[in-house]
């Protein structure tokens, strides 16, 4: 599922019971917001008390207040927020809250909301003080009597605080007479009543239209009864771990409490992480690797069956289409012309063999060398119906007529710094390349996968940067899920010493993921031991 917009709740969901946003937190909700995803911060509190969480997670989007009472837009250049939505209450239904109270539960904690504003009777009230501490919502005093008679009036939300069995004593007796108000605990000691269409999912659905999505593309995330119609109204609901079973009851997915980081584990769960179990690997090499092993074919298929792998796909490198670099060097990057027909040949008494137990595909990883497009697709209408399953990869980058291998060693990845002029300037050119490689013209039999897309990155802790092209990075995947190709999700990086990640990770994963791009988990085995290697 593409998901565009999520929709989360504040106390209880997105902060910890010390009133915290944990740091991994924060992470997860900048990369949702990186690619693209709204993520819209849902509370009963004042504006006041939003606003500093969202400048703390380093967004800027919608907000919706007082529980769908006031929804403001996004924040602009000169600080303001336009006003989507304010839903305020007749003085005649706050008087008639204010006079049950008065009368038969005075222990109970009377307070209004208007705008940024929060008006109470007294400021050592100890609710107050404790409701003051968490939201920072600064009180003034009033007397209500005088009060609810100012014509001005615009009330969003009434607060009462109390002990949970009167919190329950009210609740009952304020819904049996107000029929035509909402009324919410937002915790056992707290009761929050708006007007009668104010609903968090009354709002959702309002900035659904502001921003476009539909339904099925929102995730709504929650922990308590004031936000059981929004998990009920979102494409997927999810609950907090510390949610009442009444609200875990209605939700479609239940995550950790909001102490062990549940927000952001059903955030990465939802959004970021490839579950299905996988079956298949897309990405082995042979034998016929110059610089590989000597493992043969069959060693390879029975470590696939060992790992009870359906399908796998031999990838040997093409040849090489030219003398672009230095021919010894580039005689140990690929199996010479002269052994492709022995490697397909062998390939198919293999698959012969093992047809009852195992899908095998014959394939080529083809390296895409820009200035060579004609020469390349020569040699895949050579070959091309003879392949099942194969890989397009970039290995090699031009600049300034001179060709570069991205891969071969940390040194001559410093050369290329030296040459392009710095670490970003290098990815610039990896990027645009693999852009260049998706769009070229290699015939019929070019294939539909892309290797190893961030491969740019595979000497990262040596040369480090947080690369944060996201226009040009988004133009790739667009471009890849356009031509419904696949994109190559190998675990080789893993593996090397300087790399430690799969490819592709971060914002490039994640893209993939939001657009719904297809993937193969491949393993680039260049050995038999590492068919299927850190797939889980």
């Amino acid at each position: 599922m593409k998901y565009k917009a999520i929709f989360s709740d504040i106390d209880g969901t997105l902060l910890t019971s010390d009133h915290r946003v944990s740091e991994g937190t924060i992470k997860v909700v900048q990369r949702i917001s990186q690619i693209g995803i709204e993520f819209i911060l849902v509370s009963a509190r004042m504006p006041r008390g939003i606003i500093p969480i969202q400048v703390e997670l380093g967004i800027n989007a919608p907000i919706i207040c007082f529980s769908g009472a006031l929804i403001l837009g996004t924040e602009k250049k000169d600080g303001t927020r336009d006003i989507i939505k304010n839903s305020y209450m007749k003085v005649s239904e706050i008087k008639r809250v204010y006079n049950i109270i008065k009368e038969d539960f005075k222990d109970i904690s009377f307070s209004l909301y208007q705008g940024d504003q929060w008006f109470v009777a007294s400021r050592k009230d100890k609710w107050i003080i404790a409701e003051d501490e968490i939201t920072k919502s600064d009180p003034t005093v009033h007397d209500f009597d005088l009060l609810l008679e100012s014509p001005e009036l615009q009330i969003n939300k009434i607060l009462c605080m109390g002990e949970a069995h009167e919190i329950d004593a009210l609740n009952l007796r304020l819904k049996k007479v107000l029929t035509n108000l909402t009324i919410n605990k937002s915790k056992n000691t707290y009761l929050e009543i708006m007007e009668g269409n104010v609903l968090k999912s009354s709002a959702m659905k309002t900035l659904e239209k502001v921003l476009k999505v539909q339904n099925e593309e929102v995730i709504a995330i929650g922990d308590n009864f004031n936000d059981m119609d929004m998990l009920i109204y979102a494409g997927t609901g999810v609950a907090m771990g510390n949610s009442p079973d009444e609200v875990k009851a209605i939700a479609d997915d239940i995550t950790e409490t909001n102490d062990a980081d549940g927000l952001k584990q059903a955030l990465e769960k939802h959004i970021f992480k490839f579950t299905e179990r996988i079956l298949r690997d897309g990405h082995i090499h042979s034998h016929y690797c110059p610089h590989g092993t000597s493992d043969a074919f069959e060693l390879y298929v029975n470590r696939a069956l060992d790992l009870e792998l359906e399908e796998i796909t031999f990838t040997e490198h093409m040849p090489l289409p030219g003398e672009f670099m230095e021919p010894e060097f580039l005689k140990t990057c690929s199996p010479n012309l002269d052994k492709i027909e022995q490697y397909i040949k062998e390939l198919e008494y293999i698959k012969l063999k093992y047809k009852d137990e195992l899908k095998i595909n014959t394939g080529f990883e083809v390296d895409y060398i820009e200035g060579y497009e004609e020469e390349t697709k020569k040699l895949l209408n050579k070959f091309g119906e003879k392949l099942e399953d194969s890989i397009l990869s970039v290995h090699f980058v031009k600049f300034e007529d001179v060709y570069y291998c991205v891969d071969y060693s940390k040194e001559g990845f410093g050369k290329l710094i030296e040459a392009v002029g710095s670490v970003e300037k290098v990815y610039n050119l990896y990027y645009e390349t693999l852009l260049k490689a998706i769009k070229a013209d290699l015939g019929i039999y070019k294939p539909k996968r892309i290797g190893h897309p961030t491969l740019v990155r595979i000497f990262n802790l040596e040369f480090p940067l947080e690369y944060t092209n996201f226009k040009l990075l988004e133009k790739i995947v667009k471009e890849i899920k356009e031509r419904n190709y696949e994109v190559d999700f190998n675990t080789a990086g893993i593996r090397k010493p300087y790399c430690k990640e799969i490819y592709p990770t971060g914002i490039f994963a994640d893209l993939v993921k939001l657009h719904a791009v297809k993937v193969v988990y491949g393993s680039d085995a260049h050995n038999a031991l590492d068919v299927g290697k850190n797939f889980a």
